[in-house]
């Protein structure tokens, strides 16, 4: 039978590996997240289970569904990507005010584009019209939300560990691409855009 050794399969991954964007989440820059999220507990909670999981930058907080369009439109204030980076994770609540998350969803599925972030809804909402139409719109995930805090924490760290393990495209830009190095510094301290 044809084909390489396993020797020399080894070889040439680790031969390819250098040449591969990004390579495994270990040999990865820390991924941009976008919580879109309106409850300040859940915002504090969610914030703190990301930096106990190490895997991703603090994330930036939008407040509600309309300006959560606006972070992934690049519109006005969320423009300059180097400060406010395209996500490459989106946790997506869907009680959300001005427009709620099945309406970020179906603006998001109607848009042209070329940047595919890794869509995951944590809610409280047990609806199957919910469930059904944010797999129709291309979530990747659909999570409740525990009431208990060390759960919810846990349930946080094991999908980032998940997502941090997929190979990211090389479309989507580094974290540390930001465009001046007060606005890197701004995304490591974890920026938070207060609510308008």
């Amino acid at each position: 039978m044809g084909g390489l050794s396993r020797k020399a399969m080894m070889s040439a991954r680790e031969t390819d590996s250098d040449e591969l964007s990004g390579g495994i989440q270990g040999e990865q820059d820390p991924f941009p997240v976008l919580l879109v999220e309106d409850n300040e507990d859940d915002v504090w909670l969610l914030q703190k289970a990301l930096k106990k999981a190490g895997l991703a930058l603090q994330p930036i907080v939008v407040r509600d569904g309309a300006e959560a369009i606006d972070y992934l439109a690049g519109n006005g204030i969320y423009a300059d990507r180097g400060v406010f980076p395209f996500p490459y994770l989106i946790l997506l609540d869907l009680n959300l005010p001005r427009r709620t998350g099945i309406e970020v969803l179906e603006w998001w599925a109607s848009e042209p584009r070329t940047l595919h972030p890794r869509i995951i809804v944590l809610t409280w909402s047990l609806l199957r019209s919910d469930i059904d139409r944010a797999y129709q719109l291309g979530v990747v995930s659909y999570l409740l939300k525990s009431g208990d805090n060390s759960q919810l924490a846990e349930l946080i760290k094991r999908t980032l560990q998940f997502w941090s393990l997929s190979q990211r495209p090389a479309t989507l830009e580094p974290a540390h691409a930001a465009s001046s190095p007060e606005a890197r510094a701004r995304l490591l301290r974890g920026l938070e855009i207060p609510p308008r």
